[in-house]
């Protein structure tokens, strides 16, 4: 039996401050194999994924202004999984749930 995660699928633009953004798409919905992260922002960030209780699945410092991450989710349980941004401050500045 194939599993699906679902996720909600928006394009954001955040603004955080004068000198923060990120433009963030995230598909494809449901997902079952392959998640894609397409990303444009300002700044350096770290990107976590974390499920429900907030166990971390995934963690990556990204430094490329623009760029598209594949994250295989294939071996994840059917649950609700959160990204999230970070910035140099340990501030969060975007918090999606897939």
């Amino acid at each position: 039996m194939k599993k699906y995660i679902s996720l909600i699928l928006l394009t954001v633009l955040l603004s955080c401050g004068k000198d923060s953004f990120i433009s963030l798409e995230v598909f494809p919905n449901p997902v079952t194999t392959n998640l894609t992260i397409e990303y444009k922002m300002n700044n350096d960030n770290i990107l976590i994924i974390t499920d429900s209780q907030n166990n971390e699945y995934y963690r990556k410092n990204i430094t490329d202004k623009k760029g598209t991450l594949i994250i295989d989710m294939s071996e994840v349980k059917n649950q609700f999984y959160y990204i999230k941004f970070i910035n140099n401050k340990n501030t969060f500045i975007q918090i999606k749930k897939i």
